[in-house]
């Protein structure tokens, strides 16, 4: 009986350290992965993108890129879409830099909405959940508008009121999918990462917040009806944390 019961005991014994063996083999692998995890984050933020968490995901959550276009890419990217002569192309892209519409507002415009707008100098978007909210058209962005409307006219384009502004080959409304190829076939003229619609929405985003707007005001204009999905445009970078400190610790 002794020798059953010391068996049973160096079994108990073995089970349980290989548990622990376990446990300790998991936090390891789990502490590298967030350290690279941190590491991956901050090369990215000097490439236009920003790491996400996925809602509904858990803590860590399952990470998203959050694609936007950096300083560079967007000149070179607007310079090559101006060089190639398609005027509709450069005033939706315009357009899209100007606002933060996204894909399906910009793509829902009206001729008669976008004249109301161009006459009151700001436009008055439908976004998600059929809230509205007002954008001005500001930067020149309304001259380029009118501008357009003309060459819609000399081109034989429609102008019911009820005509999209953006027009496809036959004509015809251009698809949110007609758009995201535009935006891939100029990616890939310029020699550049692959980008969406969304990311002009993202650069609009980070453009401000970079340069000190108020998070408030970057919600309004975008319409994020709550105010956590917009800080990822203001979160601070090492060099915003090192010039704060500077002129505030400088004493």
């Amino acid at each position: 009986m002794d020798t059953i019961k010391k068996a049973k005991a160096k079994k108990s014994f073995l089970t349980l350290s290989r548990a622990r063996k376990t446990t300790r083999q998991e936090e390891f692998h789990n502490t590298i992965k967030k350290e690279s995890l941190g590491t991956l984050s901050r090369a990215r933020e000097s490439k236009g993108l920003m790491p996400t968490i996925k809602k509904g995901e858990g803590k860590m959550g399952k990470r998203n890129e959050v694609k936007y276009f950096t300083r560079e890419e967007r000149e070179r990217f607007m310079r090559t879409v101006e060089h190639a002569g398609n005027n509709r192309d450069l005033v939706m892209f315009k357009l899209f830099l100007s606002t933060g519409l996204r894909i399906s507002e910009l793509n829902s415009l009206t001729v008669g909405h976008l004249r109301q707008g161009l006459s009151y100098g700001k436009l008055v978007i439908t976004g998600k959940g059929n809230k509205t909210r007002t954008i001005p058209l500001v930067n020149g962005i309304n001259n380029e508008l009118e501008r357009f409307l003309s060459w819609k006219q000399d081109n034989s384009e429609g102008l019911h009121p009820n005509s999209p502004i953006f027009c496809n080959y036959k004509g015809k409304k251009i698809t949110n999918r007609g758009i995201q190829d535009r935006v891939k076939h100029y990616c890939l003229k310029v020699g550049i990462r692959e980008l969406s619609p969304h990311s002009f929405r993202h650069t609009v985003g980070f453009t401000m917040g970079n340069s000190g707007e108020p998070i408030q005001v970057i919600q309004k204009l975008l319409g994020h009806s709550n105010l956590n999905t917009t800080r990822i445009y203001v979160e601070p970078d090492l060099d915003q944390i090192t010039a704060s400190m500077s002129r505030s610790l400088s004493g």
